[in-house]
């Protein structure tokens, strides 16, 4: 990274002799430095990160585009857009050279917490003075603030940082945890009270093999020798006698030695490489971050990264556990899943191509690969179905044929697109529902047009036909013998001679053609009919017959009534009659119907009987009517409805005789005729009901376009 906090140089105060214009200038540029440099409370995300820091990182984009936001992808990175906890129960353990501060770390969701921010403000306990001092990467909950000039106080403060880069506010919430001033005497004022000598005030000299160190808290009841004095190639060199711990910061301008080796190396911060730096990892060597979750592995002979949640890498630097994990390999990165017992490769991201192309065209792969790529189709704008041939199976078959490289090159491939459209062969069958007539004497009826499926090589059709010769009397058929033809795309295919027989019915059957060429074709019938038994009667007249009906309601009564005085002698008779319209029903439509018989049915009731006086011994009668006037053509006049009584007159008996009669409805069936020529006209029919193919198995090229993918083995 860009060089920040307190490792970088620190900007001077702004000179308070300068004027007012100057002085606001100088402090805008002082807040800008220290800001980049990420030396003011707060401004962490607003710190300086360069392109060659990205690249450090592993996040790079092409030279070309340097700058473009969209080619960097960050996502790897953060894990949590929301704000950390914050540490608590800041202590500060303060002594002669250093001040040990302590916390606790944040229980919920320590996985997200990347590290602790120690700030400190020299001299002063407001925190918009402090600067960063350090870092303690999780789980570390100590650091030891050394180099100090205990004449000053000095105020802390600390935060958790989250792996998003995102802050928790302030631990102590209000206020620093202040260490005051240290009044009592220095390392140096000791060290110039036991030597007298002044120069101790600016240089320390330590007799390396004499110096030696007693702790008895430590084990160490008697003094031990801290270092070791010889030579190296000749040169005088002084060792740590044990191992050499260093507890806080090395604060010193260079650390200049070839190389540093040890068994253990250990920080509880942070290790940072300038520009240029490299940290090296020998053949075989392994880098374990965080909790068990990365891996960087050299051995094998191929470098491995692991990455996973905390624990899934054991203390053998080998998947141990349950969990999931991703791995990068030479250049393929895997996705392994805990299956069934054991990780499985889940999934696997290689070097791929898509695109689209013309089917049957030969496609130049974009790019370089290892070798030779998997390629697969699917349809774009495809023909999937042969319209020609709706009535057999179909099915698409993709395929990708001639893989091979490209002229003059060893890593750029080329292959050809060939989806084939397999339709199947068989038998068809069809309804076909064609029928032709003729009326003409030695006409010719025809059907229409069948157009049949694609890659047909012949068909069965199945017809039916019939000829027939009416006469107007008695509306009879006469069936002689029919000539069948067949044709195919306009040419005769081939005939029957069909005797129809003595029947009503069409007459049925099937002509089958062959040896037609795969394709499309057309077919049709012909019939015509010929009289092969005696003449047809012709030139007599008959009638056409409908009938037609009617009902309606009268409610209408006639009454007669004779009377017979006593002593009197003779016949006496009397009548009454109502008259009444009849029901009519419309003849049918068309011309030229008369109304040649109506038949009338009425609903009525009828009584007769003796009034008064007593003609026991005489005789009596009565009659009742209900007729409309006239048959045929009259029938659409006026009717009537007739009561009548007659009696014979006795000296020695006398009364009143009553007979009456009620209409209540009618119903009428006219019924009509027209007359109709008999005709010599010969009527020949066919029908080609249904049709069978016989179809071509085929393997064509489907037309369109095709989508690609290719992806490296």
């Amino acid at each position: 990274m860009a060089s920040k906090n307190s490792g970088s140089t620190n900007i001077p105060a702004v000179p308070t002799s300068v004027d007012a214009a100057t002085r606001t200038f100088l402090s805008a540029v002082k807040e800008i430095l220290e800001t980049m440099q990420g030396k003011r409370r707060g401004s962490g995300l607003e710190e300086v990160v360069t392109f060659g820091d990205l690249n450090n990182l592993g996040i790079q984009g092409r030279p070309d585009n340097i700058g473009d936001d969209a080619l960097y992808d960050f996502s790897n990175f953060l894990r949590n857009s929301n704000p950390p906890n914050p540490p608590r129960d800041l202590a500060v353990v303060n002594s002669v050279v250093s001040n040990k501060l302590s916390w606790t770390n944040p229980a919920n969701n320590a996985g997200d917490i990347s590290h602790v921010e120690i700030w400190c403000a020299f001299g002063s306990e407001s925190l918009s003075d402090a600067l960063r001092v350090g870092v303690a990467t999780a789980p570390t909950a100590t650091f030891t603030h050394t180099g100090l000039n205990t004449r000053i106080a000095h105020a802390y403060w600390i935060r958790t940082v989250n792996w998003s880069g995102m802050y928790s506010s302030w631990e102590p919430a209000t206020g620093g945890h202040v260490v005051p001033a240290d009044s009592s005497a220095t390392i140096n004022d000791l060290l110039a009270t036991l030597t007298d000598d002044a120069q101790y005030e600016t240089l320390h000299k330590i007799v390396a093999d004499s110096f030696m160190v007693l702790q008895p808290s430590a084990g160490l009841t008697e003094p031990r020798p801290v270092f070791t004095v010889g030579t190296i190639d000749g040169e005088a060199a002084v060792g740590v006698n044990g191992d050499a711990i260093v507890d806080g910061a090395i604060l010193a301008r260079m650390l200049d030695a070839d190389i540093v080796t040890g068994a253990f190396l250990s920080a509880s911060a942070q290790i940072s490489l300038g520009l240029n730096g490299l940290m090296r990892l020998a053949e075989g060597a392994r880098l374990l971050a965080g909790d068990g979750n990365f891996l960087l592995d050299t051995s094998g002979g191929t470098t491995k990264i692991i990455m996973g949640p905390d624990a899934t890498i054991g203390e053998d630097y080998g998947v141990s556990v349950t969990s999931d994990y991703v791995m990068l390999s030479g250049s393929d990165i895997e996705f392994w899943r805990y299956m069934d017992g054991a990780q499985r490769l889940f999934k696997s991201i290689k070097r791929f191509e898509t695109g689209w192309c013309a089917n049957g065209a030969t496609v130049l792969l974009p790019g370089y690969w290892e070798s030779e790529p998997q390629i697969h189709l699917s349809p774009r704008n495809l023909t999937c179905f042969e319209s020609g041939s709706p009535s057999v199976n179909q099915a698409l078959n993709m395929q990708v044929t001639d893989i091979s490289l490209a002229d003059g090159s060893s890593y750029r491939y080329q292959f050809t697109a060939n989806a084939r459209l397999i339709i199947s062969g068989g038998t068809a069958d069809e309804e076909a529902g064609l029928s032709g007539s003729v009326s003409i004497e030695g006409g010719t009826a025809a059907t229409a047009d069948f157009t049949t499926d694609n890659y047909c090589t012949g068909a069965t059709i199945r017809y039916q036909v019939k000829a027939v010769k009416p006469t107007a009397l008695a509306r009879e058929y006469y069936y002689r013998t029919a000539t069948l033809k067949v044709y195919v795309d306009g040419s005769e295919a081939g005939s029957k001679t069909i005797p129809i027989g003595n029947t009503v019915d069409f007459v049925s059957g099937t002509i089958t053609v062959s040896g037609l060429p795969s394709g499309v074709h057309n077919i049709h019938l012909t019939a015509s009919a010929v009289d092969a038994v005696g003449t047809f009667a012709t030139g007599a007249t008959g009638y056409e017959y409908r009938e037609a009906s009617a009902e309606q309601s009268y409610g209408i009564t006639a009454t007669a009534n004779v009377y017979i005085p006593e002593y009197n002698t003779g016949a006496r008779t009397d009548s009454d009659s109502v008259s009444f319209t009849p029901p009519t029903a419309p003849p049918p439509s068309g011309d030229d119907w008369e109304l040649y018989e109506a038949v009338y049915t009425p609903i009525a009731s009828s009584s007769c009987s003796l009034d008064s006086g007593d003609l026991a011994g005489w005789m009596f009668s009565c009659s009742h009517d209900c007729t409309p006037d006239g048959t045929y053509a009259s029938a659409r006049g006026a009717g009537a409805i007739t009561a009548s009584v007659s009696a014979d007159g006795h000296s020695t008996h006398h009364g009143s005789v009553t007979s009456s009669i009620t209409l209540h409805s009618m119903s009428a069936t006219l019924k009509y005729r027209r007359l109709m020529l008999a005709t010599d006209s010969l009527l020949t029919a066919v029908e080609f009901s249904t049709i069978s193919q016989e179809l071509e198995s085929v393997d064509v090229l489907a037309t369109g376009t095709v989508n690609y993918l290719a992806a490296a083995t």
